[in-house]
């Protein structure tokens, strides 16, 4: 019998993940609430409520145990030290679609034809990825080699400095 995943890793598994659901009762107004849990070492914490007020949590990433950060669908971020999330911060006046995140000190995310990077301790605009297009999701390997693409399939290369121009894979 195969062996759970659990059992063959030597330091606990730091995993975040997002809850967005509608939100009944008093307590949110029938506003969406976003929630995120842990889990580490097999437990899982509570979900807690990250985004009270906006909710809509389109993406997330993690760096470590002890640095994530969450953007949705009004231009917010939020961040994760390990044991809170912080109270979100605007970045963006459209709605941030994806993240991603290599350390502490380098995230990339985009919103539209434009993307943020973050290097630390605030977040630098980079826009016009390009003028006809939604970039809608943000993958980054390096500081110097990212890749975003759109809903038609089109991608584009961070290098570091800049955007290419759209390339449709299709």
């Amino acid at each position: 019998m195969p062996r759970s995943i659990f059992s063959r890793v030597s330091k606990p598994i730091f995993v975040v993940f997002i809850i967005a659901s509608m939100a009944i009762g008093v307590l949110a107004s029938g506003h969406n609430v976003a929630k995120a849990a842990t889990v580490s070492a097999n437990q899982y914490s509570n979900p807690a409520e990250i985004d009270p007020i906006r909710g809509h949590i389109n993406s997330v990433s993690c760096s470590s145990s002890s640095q994530c950060i969450a953007v949705d669908n009004y231009g917010y971020e939020t961040t994760y030290n390990g044991s809170s999330w912080s109270i979100p911060t605007n970045i963006s006046s459209q709605a941030l679609s994806g993240i991603s995140c290599l350390s502490s000190t380098f995230c990339m995310a985009v919103s539209g034809n434009s993307s943020f990077k973050w290097n630390g301790t605030s977040w630098i605009a980079y826009n016009s990825i390009d003028s006809t297009s939604n970039i809608t999701s943000i993958s980054c390997v390096s500081t110097s080699l990212c890749w975003a693409a759109d809903f038609s399939g089109n991608v584009t290369q961070w290098n570091g400095t800049s955007w290419s121009s759209l390339i449709n894979k299709y």
